[in-house]
């Protein structure tokens, strides 16, 4: 017998909506405010890395909290202080302290995002998860094109450099929609938590063996893939020299895709199966490190983020709809947590690995950037397919 879901309101969908606004903003500037105020190879290497871990490895005592106590006050808890870590971005100066803030920006982050991924579980049934968790993402994925929108319509006019001022009314627009987030959340419904208090056993947890051999490839996937994070700001920044609007163009084309993709995803996770969904979330990424290389102007990127805005929007939802189908209910926050810490924790590896070879090992010039970047390319190519190998998990007609 299925379980009987909640029924997805205006809330659910405005609260997608406003994170997702904040954080495409975040990801797509942050580390370009980093390179305004200084910041190296190395350091945006390391902005990278300690922000995607901080963002998710805690996201495991975070979702066992959530599991047990509640998914709703955790979630606004973690918008209202990611929106006060990033207003306070704006009163320092060095590097290395915009660094700091980012992550326990981030650390606020990772107590809200194991919270809404299983608070989605509750809106779904096993043979419609696919087709709702991508029909919330694709109403998350609008408040991220009009973010990039909004950062183009207030940069357009500006002909000056770019400088660190040029991202102040970024910062601004991200901390009040994640202010914004948390008070939607505020009006959202769940299912009631398990009421049996559970401390966090991983290697449980890790007896799950589709959960296990789902983690291992991704983990080593991130890490391959992870090699060219600190790179791209390089070749927008240094070699393309995007100004804010050139980059909110390009972050729509990203975002527009998603959005539209999302009516085709969720049907077809559910129709086709979650593996083949996965598989080509991941190989389809290969594309924005073996183009960027050779980009001489913003169409170029725009072209390859609408490709990429494909693969995000396809493993946002297939991951999610994967991990819930094999969780069992009272575990779901969790489960969900241990991908993102999978991925957190490969993300710092491989950015850092990046950030060291191409800087100290290949000299730190453009091309070493682009080799850096053909390299990752191909690692995603040959990693993506091994996804392939996961069971499948989409229930039978």
């Amino acid at each position: 017998m299925q379980e009987e879901p909640l029924k997805t309101d205006k809330q659910l969908y405005t609260t997608g909506f406003l994170q997702q606004f904040s954080d495409q903003l975040i990801q797509r500037y942050i580390s370009l405010l980093a390179i305004a105020a200084g910041a190296t190879v190395n350091q945006t290497g390391f902005l990278n890395a300690a922000r995607t871990l901080a963002a998710n490895l805690l996201q495991l005592p975070f979702g066992n909290i959530a599991d047990h106590k509640g998914k709703r006050l955790l979630l606004v808890a973690g918008r209202t202080l990611n929106a006060i870590a990033l207003i306070a971005v704006l009163y320092v100066n060095p590097p290395s302290s915009v660094i700091t803030l980012v992550i326990l920006a981030s650390i606020a982050t990772s107590m809200a995002l194991p919270s809404w991924n299983s608070l989605l579980g509750d809106y779904t049934t096993n043979t419609k998860r696919g087709t709702i968790i991508a029909q919330v993402n694709g109403i998350s994925y609008l408040g991220g094109l009009a973010a990039m929108t909004t950062a183009f319509l207030i940069s357009i006019r500006d002909t000056a450099a770019t400088t660190r001022s040029s991202y102040t009314p970024i910062i601004i627009l991200a901390a009040a929609a994640s202010l914004l987030s948390a008070a939607t959340a505020l009006t959202l419904h769940e299912k009631p938590p398990t009421k049996t208090r559970e401390r966090l056993n991983i290697p449980e947890i890790l007896n799950d063996a589709p959960l296990k051999h789902f983690l291992l490839l991704t983990f080593i996937y991130t890490i391959g893939s992870s090699i060219a994070m600190p790179l791209f700001p390089y070749i927008m920044a240094q070699k393309l020299h995007l100004t804010v609007w050139q980059v909110a163009l390009t972050s729509i084309t990203n975002a527009l895709v998603g959005a539209i993709s999302q009516n085709y995803i969720g049907p077809t996770l559910d129709r086709v199966g979650r593996k083949q969904v996965l598989t080509l979330s991941r190989v389809v990424m290969a594309s924005s490190c073996l183009i960027y290389p050779i980009a001489t102007n913003w169409t170029h990127i725009a072209l390859v983020e609408a490709i990429s805005g494909l693969g995000i929007a396809s493993w946002l939802s297939a991951q999610s709809t994967y991990i819930i189908d094999i969780a069992p209910q009272r575990l779901r926050a969790t489960y969900l947590a241990s991908s993102m810490a999978a991925i957190g924790v490969a993300t710092f590896i491989g950015s850092n690995l990046g950030g060291f070879i191409v800087q100290n090992i290949l000299g730190g010039s453009l091309e070493a950037i682009q080799t850096g970047l053909i390299a990752a390319g191909i690692l995603r190519l040959i990693l993506g397919s091994t996804y392939m190998t996961i069971k499948e998990t989409r229930p039978e007609s």
